[in-house]
C-alpha cells in the first residue's frame, strides 16, 4: 500500500471546491421550530452564514459578531442576553428551542455559559436554550467535534419528556435524509410490527421531537450520533443500536440478527425477518456492477461513505478494481478493513485530499477515466465518472447495495460535468 502515517499528519488544509458536506448548520436546523444563533467574530460567522444562504435556510439562523476590542476588554458576554432578547423581537414566531453557539475563541475567554443559560430560561420559560461549540480545535475528538456534540445537546432537550412509552415506536439517528417509506429498514421495521418511526428529517413540530423520547429504541443510522444516542439513553432510557450503513452483505446480516434480537425485546415477541429475497437481490446487484466496471479503475472518498475501507474491502474481495482512497484518516471502526488492505491489497494507494500539496499538480490525472465514488476524489483524478454520493445518502441494508451499484453504473456509463455536479451539491465545509 502506497500510504504512510505521513499521509495524515495534521497541517494546514487543503479545502477543494469538492470538498464538503451536510455542514453542521444544515444538521442542526433539522431542529423543528428552532433556532440558531451564533456568537463569533465576523470571519468566523461569515463561513456560516454563506452556508446557510447556500443550503436556503437562512432565516433559521442569525449572528451576533464580535469586534477586537469586546472580545480584549471581555465586555462581550453582555451582548448575549440583549442578543437574545432582540432577537425574539425581530422573529414573526418564538421559537421552541434556540441553539446557541459559540466559536472556540469563547473556549479561550471561558464564558459561564451554564450561567447565562439558567438567566435565559428564567426570563423566557417557553423556550428551550442549549449552548453547543462551532470548535474546529475539537475537529479530531471523537466525542466533542461540532457535528457529533450537537446530536448531545439536541438529545438533552428531551430530557424529562418521557413520559408514554410506546413499545411500538422506534427512532432513527444521525440520517439527513428522510428514510421514506419505499426504505428497506422503514420497511423492515413496520413489517415486525412497529407502528411509529421517528427521525428529524420529517418532523415539522417540536412537540413531534420531544415523541422520541417514549421510543422503545434508538437506530443509530449514522457514526455522527452515536454520542448523541449514548446520551438519549441516559437522559431518556431509550437504548440504542449502531445501523451503521455498509455494503457488506455478512454486516447486515449481522445488523439485523441484532435488530430482530432487540424488537422481540421490545414488542414483547420473537420477530422474525424474512431478508432472504433483499440479500439475493443485493448479492446479484453486487455482480451486475462488477461485470460493467471490468477493467475500469475505481477510486473512493471519505465524503462520500462513513467507511470507506469497508467499502474499498468489499469491492477487493467481490473482483472489484480499486485503486485508490481518499480520506484525511483512518477511523476506529474503519481500522481492520484498513489493516486488512494494507496486507492484502499493497498496491492500492491511500492519499489525503485535504494534503496542502494538492493544488500543485493535477493528480494522475492521466486517469481520468476512473469511477469515482465521491467528489473529493473525483476532483483529485479529474474525473466525471462521479457517483454524486455524500455520507451514504440513504442507503440501508440490502436496499443500499442496489441503490449504490446503480449510482455506480451511471457514474460507469455517463461521463458529467464535475463542477457542476458539485455546485448543485451544495457542498459544505
Amino acid at each position: 500500500m502506497q500510504a504512510c502515517e505521513a499521509c495524515f499528519i495534521k497541517t494546514l488544509r487543503y479545502e477543494s471546491p469538492a470538498h464538503g458536506g451536510w455542514g453542521l448548520v444544515k444538521l442542526a436546523t433539522q431542529l423543528p421550530e428552532s433556532h440558531l444563533l451564533f456568537f463569533s467574530p465576523p470571519a468566523c460567522g461569515r463561513h456560516g452564514a454563506l452556508s446557510s444562504v447556500v443550503s436556503g435556510i437562512k432565516e433559521q439562523v442569525s449572528y451576533v459578531c464580535f469586534t477586537e476590542k469586546e472580545i480584549v476588554e471581555g465586555t462581550y458576554i453582555e451582548s448575549f442576553l440583549p442578543a437574545v432578547d432582540d432577537l425574539l423581537a425581530f422573529l414573526s414566531k418564538r421559537p421552541r428551542a434556540i441553539l446557541i453557539y459559540t466559536s472556540c475563541i469563547d473556549d479561550l475567554l471561558g464564558t459561564d455559559r451554564q450561567a447565562l443559560r439558567r438567566a435565559m430560561e428564567e426570563k423566557h420559560p417557553d423556550i428551550k436554550f442549549r449552548f453547543c461549540q462551532m470548535d474546529p480545535i475539537q475537529l479530531d475528538s471523537s466525542k466533542k467535534a461540532p457535528g457529533i456534540s450537537l446530536f448531545v445537546h439536541m438529545y438533552d432537550l428531551l430530557e424529562g419528556a418521557r413520559t408514554n412509552p410506546q413499545p411500538r415506536r422506534v427512532d432513527l439517528l444521525g440520517n439527513v435524509l428522510a428514510m421514506t417509506p419505499e426504505n428497506e429498514i422503514v420497511e423492515v421495521l413496520h413489517e415486525a410490527g412497529v407502528g411509529t418511526i421517528s427521525q428529524l428529517p420529517e418532523m415539522t413540530t417540536f412537540d413531534q421531537f420531544l415523541e422520541m423520547a417514549n421510543a422503545s429504541l434508538a437506530l443509530v443510522v449514522h457514526p455522527r450520533a452515536l454520542e448523541g444516542a449514548k446520551h438519549l439513553e441516559a437522559v431518556c432510557g431509550v437504548p440504542y443500536l449502531p445501523a451503521f450503513c455498509t455494503y457488506d452483505l455478512k454486516e447486515i446480516d449481522a445488523f439485523y440478527e441484532k435488530l430482530s434480537d432487540r424488537l422481540s425485546a421490545a414488542l414483547g415477541h420473537k420477530v422474525i425477518l424474512d431478508l432472504a429475497e433483499r440479500r439475493t437481490r443485493a448479492k446479484e446487484a453486487w455482480e451486475t456492477a462488477r461485470k460493467m466496471l471490468e477493467g475500469k479503475k475505481v477510486a473512493i472518498d471519505f465524503q462520500a461513505v462513513a467507511k470507506p475501507y469497508t467499502l474499498a474491502r468489499t469491492m477487493l474481495q467481490l473482483g472489484f478494481n480499486v485503486t485508490l482512497v481518499a480520506t484525511d484518516g483512518v477511523s476506529d471502526m474503519d481500522k481492520p478493513s484498513f489493516e486488512w488492505i494494507r496486507e492484502r491489497f499493497p498496491h492500492v494507494e491511500i492519499a489525503n485530499p485535504l494534503d496542502p500539496e494538492g493544488p500543485k499538480y493535477r493528480y494522475r490525472a492521466t486517469d481520468s477515466d476512473d469511477v469515482c465514488v465521491g467528489f473529493d476524489v473525483g476532483d483529485m483524478v479529474g474525473s466525471g465518472h462521479v457517483a454524486p454520493i455524500l455520507e451514504d445518502d440513504d442507503h440501508f441494508g440490502y436496499q443500499g447495495i442496489e441503490r449504490f451499484c446503480k449510482k455506480l453504473m451511471d457514474a460507469a456509463a455517463i461521463k458529467s460535468n464535475l463542477h457542476t455536479m458539485i455546485k448543485e451539491a451544495n457542498l459544505v465545509v
